[in-house]
């Protein structure tokens, strides 16, 4: 009997553990969730108005619609993993903005609805159809932060053909 109650005791142990460990996991993707925001938000308030229609050439968006690309799928992503109902309305209404204040405006909101998102997602072990793709809740949070450094860099890209010097990168680590 007393054998079992010090496994009792391990098992109680691993348990609060790994609860721990998943709060540290999601306490670290909101803050570099924040990192990103802070980086993409710096860097295209830093491209004058009159230059959101620029274009690499006629088959690539141009930077105005790359940053409401970002919005979109920022919010699709964590929004589809935490069960929110409301995003096909808000990214039509991304769709719809024109003037360079309000898509700023509406990428900000779109992290901040991702950040809570991410803070809502349960099961992060749990597998699902992804675009076919049978993977994890972690897996396809992970995803969709390598699509968004992808579009920041194509951000920077056009900035750079612009030549204006994108924000200063933050760090995962504090």
């Amino acid at each position: 009997m007393r054998k079992h109650k010090y496994y009792f005791i391990a098992v109680l142990m691993f348990a609060a553990v790994a609860g721990n460990a998943q709060k540290l996991e999601v306490d670290r993707m909101v803050y570099a969730w924040g990192n990103m925001k802070n980086m993409v938000v710096n860097s295209v308030s830093k491209v004058p108005a009159d230059k959101w229609n620029f274009a690499a050439d006629d088959s690539v968006r141009n930077f105005g619609e790359m940053v409401k690309h970002i919005s979109t799928s920022s919010r699709f992503f964590a929004g589809s993993l935490a069960g929110k109902s409301e995003l096909q309305e808000l990214n039509k209404k991304t769709g719809e903005l024109k003037s360079k204040d309000e898509i700023i405006k509406d990428l900000e909101q779109s992290f901040d609805f991702a950040i809570a998102s991410i803070k809502e997602i349960e099961e992060w072990d749990k597998v699902i159809d992804a675009f076919g793709n049978k993977v994890s809740k972690l897996e396809l949070i992970l995803q969709s932060e390598h699509h968004l450094h992808r579009e920041h860099g194509k951000i920077i890209v056009m900035m750079r053909m612009l030549d204006i010097a994108p924000a200063r990168s933050t760090s995962w680590f504090k």
